[in-house]
């Protein structure tokens, strides 16, 4: 039974989680125990079967109620399953039995970072890192939860300590480079972002990576520059809305209008009632404004002002289209409306 556990973790090791499953499969059946059931739990876990992994750890706690690390095991599982209030007691459970155990609250904190809990989140982080000062994982998620509070001077300090650790650890590159992003500091960013990308090409967050190095080079005026990042971000994923958007506020900066305009036209297609939707209904109409097509221009702009009516540029450019035709008293009806909303806009 102790080979087939050993042999297990050897596929596991290996990442073939399912030949692992097998084997630990086969130890449960000569002799059902904790670490067999832990073992094949982390296995399922590690496919994404999370109801399965829960069921072997419920089962593994049954049979050592006194593994702090089972109960933190199943934590994450709840966490995976959204059951965070049950997540929590695990991990509480898990600290109950060792106080000094870093990971209970490393992994509390994610949960609570997962219920938007950042400040309780942070809190974990600093108790996990107070139990093992050389916890990447604590520093680089205690960055991220401090980059959603809006600290992000403070979480670039977290992500230079994760890489003082770890300087191949690519998610705090990616991670730095949002926090730079975020504070207009878009060469440093881009730095970053290479790194991220070279480090590991085929990351979960590499299409992101490069729609955000792309949005930083459009910053900076690098159009096309940022028109080839934002081809490689589609050529990963080509479902993707906000690619297409992005890569026509790219050509829109560059006066390729007819480009851009099929680049809207896509992300709209794609996802006409998104997050990126009103900014490619605004510019697109924005363009056909600028080409004479007023009544076209005026269709979007209603199509913008139809998924947020509480933004100025909508009715400002609609405004405008309306008084290139002639149409004075709209017009002014849209102007007020939008001096209303935003007294800066005009």
């Amino acid at each position: 039974m102790h080979s087939l556990i050993v042999q297990g973790r050897q596929y596991f090791e290996k990442g073939l989680f399912t030949e692992a499953i097998s084997l630990f499969s086969q130890a449960i059946n000569a002799n059902p125990n904790s670490i067999s059931y832990s073992n094949r739990g982390l296995a399922f876990y590690a496919l994404g079967n999370y109801e399965q992994a829960k069921f072997d750890f419920d089962k593994a706690v049954r049979l050592d109620p006194n593994s702090a690390a089972v109960y933190s095991d199943r934590g994450n599982a709840n966490r995976q399953l959204g059951l965070f209030a049950e997540a929590i007691e695990d991990h509480d459970q898990a600290l109950r039995i060792d106080p000094n155990f870093a990971l209970g609250y490393y992994y509390r904190g994610n949960v609570r970072r997962s219920m938007g809990f950042h400040a309780q989140a942070i809190a974990d982080y600093d108790q996990a890192l107070g139990c093992d000062p050389t916890l990447i994982l604590a520093y680089h998620n205690r960055g991220n939860a401090k980059r959603s509070l809006g600290r992000h001077q403070e979480a670039i300090t977290d992500y230079d300590q994760a890489l003082r650790l770890d300087s191949s650890y690519s998610p705090s590159y990616y991670s730095r480079g949002n926090a730079k992003n975020s504070l207009g500091r878009y060469t440093e960013a881009i730095a970053d972002y290479d790194q991220a990308i070279r480090l590991n090409p085929n990351s979960s967050t590499t299409f992101q990576t490069f729609c955000n190095r792309g949005n930083a080079k459009l910053s900076l005026g690098l159009g096309q520059e940022a028109i080839t990042d934002y081809d490689q971000a589609i050529c990963l994923n080509s479902r993707d809305a906000s690619a297409f958007n992005n890569r026509g506020n790219a050509k829109y900066s560059l006066g390729h209008y007819t480009a851009a305009i099929a680049d809207y036209d896509q992300a709209i297609r794609l996802n006409p009632n998104g997050s990126t939707a009103f900014q490619s209904f605004c510019n697109r109409g924005n363009i056909k404004h600028s080409l004479g097509l007023h009544w076209e221009a005026i269709t979007d702009y209603d199509q913008a002002i139809r998924l947020n009516s509480k933004n100025a540029l909508a009715f400002m450019g609609r405004g405008r289209s309306y008084m290139a035709l002639g149409h004075r008293q709209k017009a002014a009806s849209d102007f007020n409306h939008a001096q209303m909303l935003d007294p800066t806009v005009g």
